[in-house]
């Protein structure tokens, strides 16, 4: 996988207790089950995925706002098109 800079991925105050989670598990003692490991792993990565999408629709809402205030229509429809779009994919990841 290669070095992850947790910091830049989680860069809030309100992700602090993901990051100290990711600290905690990668100084511990590895534990002995490999799928515990797994699980842990995979668990701290569908949260991650999740505040980016959490983040993707908030910009995507912000934006679709701002068209539909201003009368963009074809940008109107290109915002509800990307934000269908997030939710499928977010909806995959479950």
């Amino acid at each position: 996988l290669g070095y992850i800079d947790i910091n830049m991925i989680l860069v809030s105050d309100e992700d602090k207790p993901l990051r100290e989670s990711i600290y905690r598990l990668s100084i511990e003692a590895p534990p002995t089950d490999e799928n515990m490991v797994e699980r842990n792993f995979a668990d701290n990565v569908r949260r991650i995925r999740e505040k980016w999408y959490k983040e993707q629709k908030r910009m995507v809402q912000l934006k679709l706002r701002q068209a539909q205030e201003s009368g963009d229509g074809e940008l109107t429809r290109e915002l509800i098109f990307q934000k269908q779009n997030l939710m499928r994919e977010e909806k995959q990841l479950h």
